[in-house]
């Protein structure tokens, strides 16, 4: 039973604001009459149109950085339709069990496709599983040819929205596909064709519409069940789940959903907003599950543009810019990607090999053909030649990491990068923040040397200096963050524990004064995930937790007030 009150009148309230989820009300009479004083407090935006961005969100008044600005259920979630062998349970999305045999795999009881248990209450759900599955039991064989293609699910989800939800259909229908860079003979209309619309249609579609229709079957609709289920339709959804799509980090397994008022957020590398989801639902409310809430991470002034990040924020320019026109259908134009430093940041900058002291720096970062140039000498480099140097160094980035040299090969790795690029350059920091978890991770702190000790700290600094330099509310980096600011304290309190095992070396007060720089540092990384709901956002939370613990302990144990 719901535990809400009736804004009215204080009774029992099953129902809620459809828009905001904020309020609550005991019947349909109540929830009209408090409109008219709500309405004000509700969605703080409304969706304009321009010839440029097309339907996008834009703010009615001023918002407050962390104010909630919208929580909604999606269309539809399912696994990431892109390279996902190893798909989740089709009933509740939760990762399969990864220390069962494939062949003691429960599964479906319909359709023979993997599950968490035969008893999973999803694999019943009409809201969930319940239709695909009896589209799936047309096509068993492919479970007999362990042909599991989990990024054909989710289009087969939205496809059958036709069925379960005609008004999501045209929600989604209303969505935009970028079809004009996806037609034939481009790749991607291949990689769909041979992925998605092939797969779906030979091996489950057809057969299902000839149980269903006999003699009148047509390849392009299952009569009593789908209407359109064409070559073209399958292509769109896919076009569909591209571009708007947002993705979800659910444990060892990775969600996209489509929601209806948020895939018209615009994009920003500069995003105003951050967003979290709820991971799972009460039987009483089974819409809750992979509810978004969009909250604002600065203050957001009226007239502004709410904006969130469709690409990774720890790429550079031309690796955003270019994944954005690849997938999105747009060259992204905004304030990070016009400046060549990068909010300050030096991320995509290369080192000058002509004078040795300057960075070089695209001249126009809008023009991918652009030439670089040093800030310091002039001396120009070509664009393709930037593009040659990043890229063989991205592959061998990825050896790297992928290697078991462990601290001294990371070590090995980052000398190399930068002779040739700044300190700061992103392929530079997603070593360096391997390499500072390696530091009293795979080696011991108590093990450490002192040079590895500083060298533990110093990286951790130097990195979250740059995370805040892009992004100062920690609305995308929070995770990235947090782990900064962890390894930080526990190299602090291990240099702490060397200092006070050396005779006459350091004061009370001195060591009072550190534990509380420790502090605020373990206050600041819980800060940062003070709203995340990932896995791994709670895994880090108990970390924090445990390192505050054993600090206190030291504390007390040592008699430092």
């Amino acid at each position: 039973m719901s535990s809400a009150l009736c804004v009215i009148c204080g009774a029992p309230a099953p129902l809620k604001c459809s828009a905001c989820k904020s309020v609550a009300y005991c019947a349909k009479e109540h929830q009209k009459q408090h409109w008219k004083t709500h309405k004000t407090a509700c969605r703080p935006f409304e969706v304009d149109t321009s010839p440029e961005l097309g339907r996008h969100l834009v703010a009615t008044r001023d918002v407050a950085a962390d104010a909630v600005l919208l929580t909604e259920a999606p269309l539809v979630a399912g696994p990431r339709h892109h390279d996902n062998p190893r798909g989740p349970c089709l009933g509740c999305l939760q990762p399969l069990p990864a220390d069962v045999a494939a062949d003691a795999q429960a599964m479906c009881p319909g359709c023979l496709w993997p599950a968490c248990s035969a008893d999973c209450p999803g694999l019943r759900d009409a809201l969930s599983h319940l239709a695909e599955c009896r589209v799936l039991q047309a096509g068993r064989h492919v479970v007999l040819q362990d042909d599991l293609r989990y990024d054909a699910l989710l289009p087969l989800r939205c496809l059958l929205l036709q069925k379960t939800s005609p008004a999501k259909w045209r929600t989604l229908q209303a969505m935009d596909a970028n079809m004009a860079a996806r037609g034939p003979g481009t790749l991607v209309h291949q990689e769909t064709q041979d992925r998605v619309v092939t797969y779906l249609r030979e091996n489950f579609l057809r057969p299902l519409s000839v149980i269903m229709s006999g003699s009148r079957a047509t390849p392009d609709r299952v009569e009593g069940l789908l209407e359109d289920c064409s070559e073209s339709t399958l292509h769109r959804i896919v076009g569909v789940l591209d571009v708007n799509a947002l993705e979800i980090s659910s444990g060892l397994t990775d969600i996209s959903a489509l929601y209806p008022t948020a895939y018209l957020m615009e994009h920003s590398c500069v995003p105003n907003t951050r967003h979290s989801f709820t991971r799972s639902a009460s039987s009483e409310e089974h819409d809750a599950r992979f509810r978004i809430t969009l909250r604002s991470a600065t203050d957001i002034k009226k007239g502004e543009h709410i904006s969130t990040m469709y690409t990774h924020m720890l790429w550079g320019t031309m690796a955003r810019r270019e994944h954005l026109l690849a997938v999105k259908g747009f060259p992204c134009r905004c304030r990070r990607c016009a400046d060549p430093r990068e909010l300050g940041s030096l991320l995509s900058a290369l080192r000058c090999l002509a004078c040795g002291a300057g960075n070089l720096l695209p001249s126009d970062p809008l023009d991918d053909n652009a030439d670089w140039r040093c800030d310091a000498c002039g001396a120009p480099l070509a664009a393709e030649h930037v593009i040659q140097v990043v890229s063989s160094l991205d592959e061998q980035v990825g050896q790297a990491m992928e290697g078991a040299g462990g601290a001294d090969a990371l070590e090995g790795t980052v000398a190399k990068l930068e002779k040739l690029l700044h300190p700061h350059h992103y392929h530079c920091l997603q070593v360096k923040h391997s390499l500072l978890q390696l530091y009293g991770g795979q080696l011991e702190m108590s093990r450490l040397s002192a040079q590895q000790l500083q060298r533990k700290a110093s990286l951790s600094r130097e990195v979250l200096g740059v995370l805040l330099q892009l992004d100062p509310p920690l609305a995308r980096l929070q995770l990235y963050a947090a782990v900064c600011l962890l390894e930080l304290q526990r190299a602090d309190l291990e240099a702490l524990k060397r200092a006070q095992g050396e005779a006459g070396t350091g004061t009370a007060a001195n060591t009072r004064a550190a534990l509380q720089d420790m502090r605020a540092l373990l206050q600041r990384a819980t800060h940062a995930l003070r709203f995340e709901t990932a896995d791994e956002g709670a895994r880090m939370v108990d970390a924090i937790k445990t390192a505050q613990q054993e600090m206190e302990v030291w504390a007390r144990v040592n008699k430092v007030a």
